[in-house]
């Protein structure tokens, strides 16, 4: 005895739905504890330059204190607040080699130019 004809579906390739996937209340709070925290470091960085720079310390080595300092703080707005701590990692060395290359070169020029 023949079996009943059944009506066939079409043959779709089958995608699951993908629901947004929400993110934890838990990483809110650590992101935003660690934005919080990182903000505290670049304050306490800006009390220290105005520390050195206010003419405490051996005005050379306050100077270059002062520069590595603000280009610390250019690190971590970048990593932190730019987000590239998310980048790749090709660009975030990148801006790691170009943070370093750019103090190095004010450093210098400032200490080859400054009387000993």
């Amino acid at each position: 005895m023949p079996t009943p004809a059944t009506p066939s579906t079409p043959a779709t390739p089958s995608t699951p739905a993908t629901p947004s996937t929400p993110v934890a209340p838990d990483t809110h709070r650590s992101a935003r504890r660690r934005a919080v925290l990182v903000w505290f470091v670049l304050m306490a960085a800006t009390a220290l330059s105005w520390y050195l720079g206010d003419g405490h310390g051996a005005r050379r080595a306050a100077t270059v204190g002062v520069l590595v300092v603000a280009f610390l703080k250019v690190r971590l707005v970048g990593r932190h607040f730019m987000e590239l701590s998310e980048a790749p990692r090709g660009l975030r060395l990148l801006f790691d080699g170009w943070v370093v290359a750019v103090c190095a070169v004010l450093v210098s020029m400032y200490l080859a130019d400054s009387p000993g």
